[in-house]
């Protein structure tokens, strides 16, 4: 019990130092420790063109204005206090800000909504240096229909330098041809810079998760000098900012010390309106602090 007690204390000085909404409350069984998930992505993910990019169904993030609060509100801790909640959205926003502040990390979502006579799947991973001004994100989005009628955008590779963008849109209709535009700022034409607001947050659904579960502690682990802690949520303590009701699944996210969220997965069925659909996702932000950003050989 006293190493519990210890945990939490640890995990409310976390949330309290970064200024996250935490509240405990009784219920639920003790806590194991467990090892937490590897932080660096693997592989290279893969985010589209077509319908508006997006790692989690958000559309923007924070803005300046919405710098992290100073302070954070705690319920009294009690020895038997075994699973807590967060407010999603102040824990979006100090994440998005840590991470702004460290400059440069690697980053990777996989996003699956299936519902009714459709399935979409929208991969996006970004390789990040803020600090010098050095941006490369790959997206891919495809649309699956019962009727057959399938939509598989093309590969789109966005490589942004200082004031330059290079776009590269790979069709994945069997061809091998690919086409590379470039455009500098005021960005005029259809080419884009990649978008930082979205390659710093967490998503909405994500965010929707964490601030509507009752979350069990898990366990922590230290790996290069920052304290990770795992939280994990299933069955009727999982919730979700979705249309309709959340009848199965299970959730997890770790947080390091630092407030930044270096993973988030989760996967459920929501029901509305008779409708079920079905969402999976699987996010990592990696090599803080020690990620470059090549220049790929298309950008001439």
């Amino acid at each position: 019990m006293e190493r519990e007690q210890a945990a939490f204390l640890a995990l409310a000085a976390v949330v309290a130092a970064a200024g996250i909404g935490f509240f405990a409350f009784g219920g639920g069984s003790g806590p194991a420790a467990t090892p937490t998930p590897n932080t660096t992505p693997a592989g290279t993910a893969t985010p589209t063109d077509g319908p508006t990019p997006t790692p989690d169904g958000s559309t923007d993030g924070p803005t300046a204005t919405d710098s992290p609060s100073p302070t954070a509100t705690l319920t009294p801790i009690e020895n038997r206090t075994q699973r807590y909640s967060f407010d999603g959205r102040e824990l979006n926003r100090t994440h998005y800000f840590r991470l702004a502040a460290v400059g440069n990390y690697t980053s990777r979502s996989n996003l699956t909504v299936d519902g009714e006579g459709y399935t979409r799947h929208v991969n996006i991973s970004y390789v990040m240096d803020l600090q010098d001004a050095r941006e490369y994100s790959v997206q891919v989005f495809t649309y699956e229909y019962d009727d057959g009628e399938d939509e598989l955008f093309p590969v789109v590779s966005t490589y942004t330098a200082e004031e330059t963008t290079w776009q590269r849109r790979q069709e994945r209709t069997g061809g091998r041809n690919a086409t590379v535009e470039k455009d500098t700022e005021p960005y005029e034409g259809e080419v884009e810079p990649v978008n930082t607001t979205l390659a710093l947050d967490i998503g909405s659904i994500a965010t929707g998760v964490i601030d509507r579960s009752a979350w069990r502690f898990v366990g922590n682990q230290t790996r290069n000098g920052v304290t990770l802690y795992r939280l994990e949520a299933s069955g009727r303590h999982l919730g979700a900012a979705v249309p309709g009701n959340v009848t199965e699944g299970s959730a997890t996210f770790v947080i390091g010390d630092d407030g930044i969220v270096r993973y988030v997965t989760y996967e459920f069925v929501a029901v509305d309106d008779g409708e079920r659909t079905r969402y999976a996702y699987e996010s990592f932000y990696g090599r803080l602090g020690s990620t470059n950003v090549p220049r790929p050989d298309w950008a001439d």
